[in-house]
C-alpha cells in the first residue's frame, strides 16, 4: 500500500510535465532537474493557503476509526503547544514536513516505473536497489521531502475522508468550535508527555515520579509491556530519509527486543487496539521507516527487519503490543519431507502444507494432523506449533499454546500479537542486541539443542519400549537450568551420544585409524544410510576430530561457510569440550550465530565480510590446539551442519600432530617441504581479523615439517604475481605444478569434480579450456609445443539424483540452476556421472570436490578443495589490465594438493595396491562414465517443481 501510495503520488506529478511550456520554462525546469540530480534546489515555494471552515470539504484527514489518538491526524494540525507541554523538536520537525506544500520530487521515468518493486527490506543481493538513482539533497531553504504521514493522508480513500468529516462535524456540534480545538491540543500535549517519558526511560534512565505522574494513566498501561524492550536504544525519535524514494519521517525506536531489533512505534488510544488491523495506518508506518533504514546505512549499523507498535490506553488498561516480522518467501525444498524443528528454520522458509493446516482450522486445538504426513506425527506437531506462535495469524489462538502459569503481571498484560510484513526478497537475520540480564547470560548450551532433541525423543517414542535402553551414567557437565525450558543440561542431554547422532565410532581410536591412513591422510565421512562405512578405515565423523586420542583440547578454530552451531556445540559437548574456547568463523549468518556468545561466552562467531555480493566465504577449515602445545589443521569439503555429514560424500585431509618447535629456534625452523606454514599463515593473515592473531604466534612456533601437502587457496580481491609466485586461485596452482609434478603425457586429461557449476562462457575455450587449462596442465616439463589435455567434468545426473538415499533431495548439495546450463550446453559433451560403488558411495551424492591427472601409469597429482568449478572460486584474469593483468577472485576457498615427489619421492600415486605404496584413496570409481544422450545434469530447479 506505502508504495502503491508513492507511485501514484509521484506519477500524478511527473503527468504535469506533459503540459505545454514555454522556452524560457523549459530551460527552467531542465535547470531545476540538473540541480536536483547534482546539487541543492532551489525554487520559490508556494505560499500555503490559509484554512477556513469551507474548506473543510478538501482538508485530508485519516479515517474516523483512527481516532483522537492517531499521530497522523494530529501532527497535520497547526496546534501551538502550551507552556505545560513537553518540548519535542523531533516532532516539531515531522509536523512542518507534513505542511509543507507543493514539493516537487525529481524522479525520472524509470524511477516511477520501478516504484511498486521497491521492497521494504532488502532484495537478495541488493540486485533491485542497484538500479536506484541516489539523490542525497533532499532538503533545502525552501524544498523539503514530503513526510510518510504526508503521503498517507493525500492517498487517503474518500470514503474514510468523508466518514472523519462526519464524525469531526459531530465532535465539533458537540463541543464547539473552541472545545474541539482544545480536544486537539490536550491530545497533542498527552502524546508528547508519553513520547518524553519513554525517551527518557529508553536512554537508561528511569523516569522522575514528576514525570510518571504527568504523563498518568499512560505510563501505568505501558510500563508492564517494557520487561522485554532492552536500553538503552540504538536510534531515539530519529529523523529518517529515504534517499531513492525521497520520503522522511521520524522512527519512535530502535532498540532490541529478545535480542532482536524492533522498529517501534508508541501510539496512545482511548479505545481497545487489540488486533493489528485496529492500528490502521501504524503498520505501513512501520514499513516505510524499515525501507529507510535499510536505504541508508549510515543512520543504523542493524538489519532491522521486526517492528513493534504498542498501544498505551488512557484507561490506565494493560498496554497491546503488536508484533510484526518478516513472512518468509522461499519455500523449504524438502517440502513436506522436511523433519527440522529448528525455529530458524521456518522462520527463514515457508512450508505451505503447514500453513494451509493452520488456515483451515478454527482454532489450533482443532488442527487434524493428515495420516499421510511424510515424518514423524510428534515432529510434525511440533513443527505445527513453531510455525503458529511464529505467525499467529495464521491460528485463532495460537498465543494459547503453551497453557502455563503465569505471574500475577504476566496474567494482567495482554499477549502480543505478531503478524507479517512484506518483503522483497529473502529476509536476512538481524543483529542481536547483547542482553542486559544475568539470567540470559548465564544460559547453558541447553538452548542451542532445541532441534535435535526434540528429534532425538520422537525417535524414542517411535521404539518399541523393549529397544530402549537406559542411557549411561552422565559425566559431570553444566546443570544450570535453561532460560526456556528449566531443564538442566544434565536431564536434557545425557552424553550418551549414540541416541543423538546416527553414526558413532568408538572413542579412543581416532589416533590409530590416522596413523593407519599415513601417507595420505585422506579421509571420507560416513555415509548413514551406508552401513559398510561406518566401519571403513579411511571414514570419520565429526565426533572423531574431537577425540581425545588426537590431543588434550585447548582451544579450537571452525571456518566454515554454513555452521549450524547447535549441530557443533552439541559435539563440542559430548567430546567434554563444552567450556573449551572456540572461534567461528562463517558466511552464512543465522541469528543463533551472532547470539551465541550471550549463551556461550567461550564461543567467539565472526562473520567473513566480503564486499562482493557474488562472493561468499566457503573455506572450510578446522584448527585445534592441544594443550601440549601441539596443534592440527583440518581441511575438509563438508559445512557444520548436520546433513553435510549424513549422507553425502564429503572429503577430509587430516593433518599429522605437529609439535611445537624448541624454545630459541630461528624462524625458519619447522618450515615443511611444501611451504605449508608459510602458505598458512599468508591466508590466514589475508582475513585481517584480531581474533585470528592468536593463532598466527601459534602457528609461528609450531613445526610443521611433517605436512607434505601444499596450501592451494583463493581470497576475495584483485591479485598480481608475487616474488613467491602467485599466491591465489588457479595460478596458484598452475605455479606450484610447474615447479614441482612430475612431467604429464599429454594425452591425460583433466578430470574434474564439483558439487556446483557456475557460469563458464559461451564455450569450452571461454575459460575452462582457456584460463584454467592453462594452469591445470603445467608440469615440470620443459616449456614447448604440447598439446591441449582433454578435459573431463564429473556431475551428478538425474538419474543419479534420484537413484540416491534421499531421492531427489538428495540433490541439495547441487545447486546448479537450468538458466545457467541454457547458456553453456557445451558442458554436456563433458559431463561424466557419479559413481562409486568401490566406496559404498554410490548412492551419496558428492559435496566434494577434487581435480586431478591420471594415466594407466598412475595417478599424477590429486587436489582437495572447497573450489568448486567457477569463476568466483578459481578467479579469472581482468582483460582490461593494462601491464599485467589482475586475477580477480569473489570467495574465500581452501583445499591441499597432493603430489607424489613429496608424498612418495615417486612421479605417480600407485592407483591399485602395490608393495611399495598403498593406492591413493579416490572417491569415485575409475574408468568415469560419460553421460548416455538421454542424461541431463541435475538441477536444482526439480526440487522446486
Amino acid at each position: 500500500m506505502f508504495k502503491y501510495s508513492l507511485s501514484r503520488m509521484y506519477s500524478t506529478a511527473a503527468k504535469r510535465a506533459n503540459i505545454k511550456l514555454s522556452k524560457a520554462d523549459v530551460i527552467k525546469r531542465l535547470n531545476y532537474e540538473n540541480k536536483a540530480l547534482f546539487g541543492a534546489v532551489v525554487k520559490p515555494a508556494k505560499k500555503k493557503k490559509k484554512s477556513t471552515p469551507t474548506d473543510v470539504e478538501s482538508t485530508n484527514v485519516p479515517s474516523a476509526e483512527s481516532e483522537l489518538s492517531s499521530e497522523i491526524y494530529w501532527q497535520t494540525r497547526n496546534v501551538s503547544r502550551g507552556s505545560n507541554s513537553t518540548s519535542d523538536s523531533s516532532t516539531n520537525e515531522l509536523v512542518e514536513n507534513v505542511r509543507t506544500e507543493h514539493s516537487v520530487i525529481p524522479f525520472t521515468e524509470k524511477e516511477l516505473h520501478h516504484i511498486t518493486k521497491f521492497p521494504i527490506v532488502p532484495s537478495a543481493k541488493g540486485i533491485i536497489e542497484k538500479g536506484w538513482m541516489l539523490h542525497e539533497q533532499h532538503e533545502s531553504d525552501q524544498y523539503k521531502s514530503p513526510s510518510v504521514n504526508r503521503i498517507l493522508l493525500a492517498t487517503m480513500p474518500d470514503a474514510s475522508r468523508q466518514a472523519l468529516l462526519r464524525w469531526k462535524a459531530g465532535k465539533i456540534a458537540e463541543l464547539g468550535e473552541e472545545g474541539f480545538a482544545q480536544l486537539q491540543k490536550d491530545i497533542f500535549a498527552r502524546g508528547s508527555t508519553l513520547h518524553a517519558t519513554l525517551e527518557t526511560w529508553l536512554s537508561g534512565v528511569d523516569p522522575s515520579e514528576e514525570m510518571v505522574q504527568k504523563t498518568g494513566t499512560l505510563w501505568k498501561s505501558i510500563h508492564g509491556a517494557l520487561k522485554n524492550v532492552e536500553r538503552p536504544a540504538k536510534l531515539i525519535e530519529q529523523k529518517l530519509y529515504h534517499p531513492y524514494l525521497h520520503y522522511n519521517g521520524v522512527v519512535d525506536c530502535i532498540t532490541s527486543i529478545k535480542g532482536q531489533y524492533h522498529v517501534i512505534e508508541w501510539k496512545s488510544s482511548d479505545n481497545p487496539k487489540a488486533s493489528v488491523e485496529a492500528t490502521y495506518d501504524a503498520p505501513i508506518q512501520l514499513c516505510a521507516y524499515m525501507g529507510a533504514l535499510q536505504a541508508n546505512g549510515e543512520l543504523c549499523d542493524a538489519r532491522v527487519q521486526r517492528g513493534a507498535i504498542f498501544v498505551a490506553y488512557t484507561s490506565g488498561k494493560p498496554a497491546n503490543v503488536h508484533m510484526l516480522t518478516v513472512a518468509p518467501t522461499k519455500v523449504c525444498q524438502y517440502g513436506g519431507d522436511c523433519y527440522r524443528v529448528n525455529p530458524v528454520h521456518f522462520r527463514e522458509y515457508s512450508h505451505p502444507h503447514i500453513e494451509k493446516l493452520l488456515a483451515k482450522a478454527a482454532t489450533f486445538s482443532m488442527v487434524e494432523i493428515p495420516d499421510d504426513v511424510k515424518v514423524n506425527k510428534s515432529v510434525f506437531a511440533e513443527q505445527l506449533k513453531i510455525v503458529s506462535s511464529l505467525f499467529p495469524h495464521l491460528s485463532c489462538d495460537s498465543t494459547n499454546l503453551e497453557k502455563k502459569p503465569k505471574t500475577e503481571v504476566e496474567a494482567s498484560q495482554p499477549l502480543p500479537t505478531t503478524s507479517a510484513l512484506p518483503t522483497g526478497g529473502v529476509p536476512k537475520p538481524t543483529d542481536p542486541k547483547p542482553s542486559s540480564t544475568g539470567k540470559d547470560n548465564r544460559s547453558t548450551i541447553e538452548s542451542l539443542f532445541a532441534e535435535r532433541r526434540a528429534k532425538m525423543q520422537a525417535a524414542q517414542r517411535d521404539k518399541p519400549a523393549a529397544t530402549v535402553l537406559a542411557p549411561p551414567k552422565a559425566e559431570p557437565s553444566a546443570s544450570v537450568p535453561s532460560t526456556d525450558t528449566g531443564i538442566s543440561l544434565k536431564q536434557a542431554i545425557p552424553r550418551d551420544i549414540s541416541t543423538y547422532f546416527p553414526v558413532v565410532a568408538p572413542r579412543g581410536r581416532m589416533a590409530e585409524k590416522l596413523a593407519a591412513a599415513a601417507p595420505y591422510n585422506f579421509f571420507l565421512t560416513t555415509i548413514t544410510a551406508s552401513k559398510p562405512t561406518h566401519t571403513e578405515p579411511l571414514a570419520v565423523t565429526f565426533q572423531e576430530l574431537l577425540d581425545s586420542s588426537l590431543g588434550e583440547l585447548e582451544c579450537s578454530v571452525q571456518m566454515n561457510f554454513m555452521v549450524d552451531i547447535g549441530w557443533l556445540l552439541a559435539h563440542y559437548f559430548f567430546a567434554g569440550y563444552e567450556n573449551v574456547p572456540l572461534l567461528v568463523l562463517y558466511g552464512d549468518e543465522t541469528p543463533e550465530l551472532r547470539m551465541v556468545s550471550q549463551k556461550k561466552p567461550n564461543v567467539t562467531a565472526v562473520k567473513v565480510e566480503i564486499k562482493t555480493p557474488f562472493g561468499v566465504h566457503h573455506t572450510k577449515m578446522g584448527l585445534y590446539g592441544y594443550r601440549d602445545g601441539s596443534m592440527r589443521v583440518v581441511i575438509s569439503t563438508a559445512n557444520l551442519y548436520e546433513d553435510d555429514w549424513h549422507n553425502r560424500t564429503q572429503g577430509l585431509w587430516v593433518s599429522p600432530r605437529l609439535p611445537p618447535v624448541p624454545e630459541g629456534s630461528d624462524t625458519a625452523y619447522g618450515e615443511s617441504r611444501t611451504d605449508f606454514r608459510s602458505s598458512l599463515l599468508t591466508y590466514l593473515d589475508a582475513y585481517k581479523l584480531p581474533q585470528l592473531q592468536p593463532w598466527l604466534a601459534r602457528i609461528r612456533k609450531t613445526d610443521f615439517s611433517d605436512v607434505k601437502v601444499f596450501l592451494v587457496a583463493s581470497v576475495p580481491g584483485g591479485h598480481t604475481t608475487t616474488a613467491k609466485g602467485p599466491l591465489w586461485g588457479h595460478p596458484r596452482l598452475g605455479h606450484v605444478l610447474a615447479q614441482h609434478a612430475a612431467p604429464i603425457d599429454d594425452a591425460c586429461p583433466l578430470v574434474a569434480q564439483s558439487s556446483s557449476i557456475g557460469s563458464l562462457g559461451p564455450s569450452p575455450e571461454s575459460w575452462v579450456l582457456g584460463e584454467i587449462m592453462a594452469s591445470f596442465r603445467k608440469d615440470s616439463a620443459p616449456v614447448g609445443i604440447r598439446r591441449l589435455p582433454g578435459f573431463r567434468m564429473i556431475y551428478p545426473s538425474y538419474s543419479n539424483v534420484r537413484q540416491s538415499h534421499d531421492g531427489l533431495l538428495g540433490g541439495g548439495c547441487l545447486p546448479y540452476v537450468r538458466s545457467t546450463h541454457v547458456k553453456q550446453e557445451w558442458l554436456k559433451d563433458y559431463l561424466h556421472q557419479w559413481c562409486s560403488r568401490a566406496r559404498h558411495r554410490n548412492k551419496a551424492m558428492p559435496h566434494i570436490k577434487t581435480y586431478c591427472r591420471w594415466s594407466h601409469r598412475g595417478l599424477y597429482w590429486f587436489l582437495l578443495t572447497s573450489a568448486n568449478l567457477s569463476k568466483a572460486a578459481w578467479g579469472v584474469y581482468n582483460k582490461t589490465g593494462r601491464f599485467e593483468k589482475p586475477l580477480r577472485i569473489n570467495s574465500y576457498e581452501a583445499g591441499v594438493l597432493f603430489l607424489p615427489k613429496m608424498l612418495l619421492d615417486e612421479n605417480f600415486f600407485p592407483m591399485e595396491a602395490n608393495k611399495k605404496h598403498p593406492p591413493f584413496p579416490m572417491p569415485y570409481d575409475i574408468p568415469i562414465i560419460p553421460y548416455a544422450p538421454e542424461d541431463t545434469p541435475f538441477f536444482m530447479d526439480y526440487l522446486h517443481q
